[in-house]
């Protein structure tokens, strides 16, 4: 994938869950693939922001949430209309589980694409300079 081809909005990834309380929660999300310094920096605020101003004295439990939320809340490009309606905030939580391991998935698996893409441009370079050294020796040999 090129750079300047690049969107940074994942394809739709679907949302098909029964709820803890029984609820069907049914819909498409699009989630950004790459977070800038920016984003990052606003869900970490956004994260602070939940967890009040005694944070220190959040549970483990509080802490997992608040961070969910506040991924969500900035890596979220497109939703179903019963997640814009809630505020996110208000969907179940594991409804909202099930949207944050879809979104760091999509970040996941354009990083793990991109490191074997990598890979093999580098293998493939190395290849190369070998032929070419290959060739300047039989070359040098034959004069």
């Amino acid at each position: 994938m090129s750079s300047k081809n690049f969107t940074n909005e994942s394809e739709p990834h679907e949302i098909n869950i029964t709820d803890t309380y029984g609820e069907q929660w049914k819909g498409t999300f699009t989630y950004k693939i790459k977070m800038s310094g920016g984003e990052l920096m606003r869900a970490s605020q956004l994260r602070r922001q939940y967890l009040g101003v005694n944070s220190q004295a959040a549970t483990q439990a509080e802490l997992g949430i608040a961070q969910i939320y506040s991924q969500l809340d900035v890596r979220i490009v497109k939703s179903p209309s019963w997640w814009k309606e809630a505020g996110g905030q208000n969907i179940p939580y594991d409804v909202a589980v099930e949207a944050f391991t879809q979104a760091m998935k999509v970040e996941d698996d354009y990083i793990q694409t991109h490191n074997e893409e990598a890979r093999k441009a580098r293998e493939q370079l190395r290849a190369d300079k070998a032929k070419e050294e290959a060739e300047e020796k039989k070359a040098a040999g034959e004069e």
